[in-house]
């Protein structure tokens, strides 16, 4: 799954809001995505409303995508999700068969904290 805490909000220090945040997720060539799973351990398919915003996953892609119009300051958000890596081997424990699955995160406009 992924887990991301906004660090620009959540310390002793003012923060900044975050506009138009996207995280992307492609999985590597080699991963299958196995559903979104809700706060309860059920796996819910290829969407998710976190913070009133769908995650979705793109198959044509194979990518996961989460939009928010506005993070705020020591807003958080959070989704897991299944992925199986397959390994031609059938095992994941040989140094030559190395699978990397790398997410990125992006946002503008930041707006100063005006409490």
């Amino acid at each position: 799954g992924y887990t991301w805490r906004r660090i620009y909000g959540n310390s002793p220090l003012p923060g900044r809001d975050v506009n138009n945040v996207v995280v992307k997720d492609v999985l590597p060539v080699g991963f299958t995505f196995g559903g979104f799973i809700n706060s309860s351990g059920v796996n819910v398919g290829n969407s998710i409303s976190v913070l009133g915003q769908n995650a979705t996953y793109d198959a044509a892609t194979r990518t996961i995508t989460w939009t928010i119009p506005k993070l705020q300051v020591k807003q958080k958000g959070t989704f897991k999700y299944v992925a199986t890596a397959g390994f031609s081997s059938g095992t994941c424990n040989r140094a030559d068969e190395v699978r990397t699955n790398t997410a990125s995160i992006e946002g503008t406009n930041e707006t100063a904290v005006t409490d």
